[in-house]
């Protein structure tokens, strides 16, 4: 495989983790279940202090992370297709970052909070 189609299977790869990431968010708010790939499995639901406030708080930031990495996934796929602008093929380097450390900081607030 090129390097070119390895980018774009990276790329697709990460628009569906964001959907994952989406279905993560509803599947919490209507089953108040997260998903090992969302979450610690050192933290399950059943160890939860306060289920329902847990829920409103990590679903808006949950579902937030899930649309910005499927609109970085989505550029990336754009960029190895079509060759994007600079400026605009660096967008989704800083996305992700934002959303990592983003998502990291309220997960650990989380589960200092709700845990």
């Amino acid at each position: 495989m090129e390097s070119g189609g390895m980018f774009l299977l990276i790329d697709i790869i990460i628009a569906a983790y964001g959907a994952y990431l989406i279905y993560g968010a509803f599947n919490l708010r209507k089953n108040g279940e997260i998903g090992g790939a969302v979450w610690s499995k050192d933290l399950p639901m059943r160890k939860c202090k306060d289920k329902e406030g847990f829920i409103k708080y990590m679903f808006p930031r949950l579902l937030v992370s899930g649309i910005l990495v499927l609109i970085n996934g989505i550029l990336g796929v754009l960029d190895d297709k079509m060759g994007l602008p600079l400026i605009i093929s660096l967008i989704p380097m800083a996305i992700i970052l934002f959303v990592v450390v983003w998502y990291i900081i309220f997960a650990k607030k989380a589960q200092k909070m709700y845990f």
